[in-house]
């Protein structure tokens, strides 16, 4: 379980995704701003407000380890998909200039 406080700041030596693709829970203090954009609350990881919050997640997560478990994956899951979706587009800019279809990347943002 990784708990962290996300920056518009992506230079930050912290970063949620790392801990999301091995499959581990994240608990995230602050604004949907980054990866806390691609998160749900209580399906693939908790974006918080408060102390009090934060503990709150993260003594569901210590006390049931099949939430853990199914947090970390779908977690996991939404990144690779939306990795996926990326370097499609990406690759399809470079590749075709701006003819790139990108509504497949489009489909994660929220």
């Amino acid at each position: 379980m990784v708990i962290g406080r996300h920056s518009r700041d992506d230079r930050l030596k912290f970063h949620p995704n790392d801990p999301a693709f091995m499959g581990l829970p994240v608990v995230l203090f602050g604004e949907r701003v980054g990866v806390a954009e691609l998160l749900e609350h209580g399906r693939n990881g908790f974006i918080v407000e408060t102390e009090e919050e934060a503990l709150a997640c993260i003594g569901q997560l210590a006390d049931d380890p099949d939430l853990r478990r199914a947090i970390g994956e779908a977690a996991r899951t939404t990144l690779a998909k939306v990795m996926e979706a990326q370097m499609g587009a990406t690759l399809g800019f470079y590749l075709q200039g701006d003819k790139t279809d990108s509504s497949a990347a489009r489909e994660f943002q929220h």
